[in-house]
């Protein structure tokens, strides 16, 4: 499923270099959704839910649900190309964070880099 999700991904890049932003959203948000449904076969569907409602990353995973149906809906409505590469970024951020949390102390490292940039 992850190797499904990476080549949803890549066709949605290469609509991406030919104009076509929504096509690239909506596909690279179908590559995420795959990709997380392959932990979700290794490991187990309720397993999978019971780690994503945990209290470390239930911010997280909202997060980046959110991210992803805001982009779809961006995609699907109609959205200017820069609003659609707003929510993708967003997006991308969001599965940062939470994968981030899947890390020992990963969310506490990324705070820590991001707040040493900003003040450098």
């Amino acid at each position: 499923c992850f190797c499904v999700g990476f080549v949803f991904s890549l066709m949605g890049t290469l609509l991406w270099w030919t104009g076509h932003v929504a096509g690239f959203a909506l596909l690279y948000t179908l590559g995420n959704i795959v990709s997380m449904a392959g932990t979700g076969f290794l490991i187990g569907p309720r397993r999978q839910l019971r780690n994503m409602c945990k209290s470390s990353r239930q911010y997280a995973t909202a997060l980046y649900f959110t991210m992803m149906l805001l982009t779809i809906f961006a995609a699907i409505s109609g959205w200017s190309a820069i609003s659609i590469l707003v929510f993708c970024i967003l997006q991308w951020c969001a599965m940062v964070w939470y994968v981030a949390s899947y890390i020992p102390y990963g969310q506490r490292m990324l705070k820590k880099i991001l707040g040493n940039m900003v003040d450098f």
